[in-house]
């Protein structure tokens, strides 16, 4: 399993910063809150995200703005969406279809090559306010022997079919392990980190 831990409202993105989560083991994920505010204006560049949230109904993140940026510029140049954005290519309109013939895959890998090469122009600056989880996680093998017949009967209670399937391989519980896994997620402590950037110069508007 790949689980991706992010702000509530934020865009996902499990394939590049998710974390995987093996089967016959128990994976604990404890988390620290950072929160980073940047002054932005005089000072440096920053997005305050409400254009962003008007377009697209999502947080703002440098991440997000780098994406929905390259998948635009698909939706725009292509007429077609990749396949991996269905979500958010039918969120922008309805009617695009997914890229699948010649032309359309060289034009959707020739856009992918101008954005890892850094040559789209896309205009994504570091947020004015965001918040991000910092990780630490550790696993241990599990279920025991034991516990995983307990499991085997919790299943056989709730799905029949799967049961059966389980119970064949009763004579190699590792078989039967490689069924369940558990995750727990927490934080590591009540107390959080604030970043906040203050200027050390004041400006004086004379």
């Amino acid at each position: 399993m790949r689980v991706n831990i992010q702000k509530p409202s934020t865009y996902p993105f499990p394939a590049d910063e998710g974390m995987y989560i093996p089967a016959s083991m128990e994976t604990d994920i404890a988390l620290k809150l950072v929160n980073i505010t940047r002054l932005g204006g005089n000072y440096g560049d920053c997005n305050d995200g409400v254009e962003f949230r008007k377009l697209y109904n999502t947080t703002y993140t440098r991440r997000a703005c780098q994406s929905f940026c390259q998948m635009s510029t698909v939706f725009k140049d292509c007429s077609c969406f990749d396949v991996y954005w269905e979500e958010f290519a039918f969120s922008e309109n309805k009617n695009l279809k997914p890229c699948r013939s010649k032309t359309e895959i060289t034009c959707l890998l020739d856009i992918e090559r101008k954005y890892y090469a850094g040559n789209l122009t896309c205009s994504c600056v570091n947020p004015c306010s965001e918040a991000s989880y910092r990780k630490v996680s550790s696993q241990r093998q599990w279920p025991s022997n034991e516990y995983a017949r307990v499991l085997l009967e919790w299943v056989c209670d709730r799905d029949i079919k799967t049961c059966e399937i389980l119970r064949n391989d009763l004579d190699k519980l590792w078989a039967v392990n490689n069924n369940f896994l558990k995750l727990n997620i927490y934080f590591e402590d009540l107390n959080f980190e604030n970043i906040t950037e203050t200027a050390e110069i004041e400006v004086s508007l004379t």
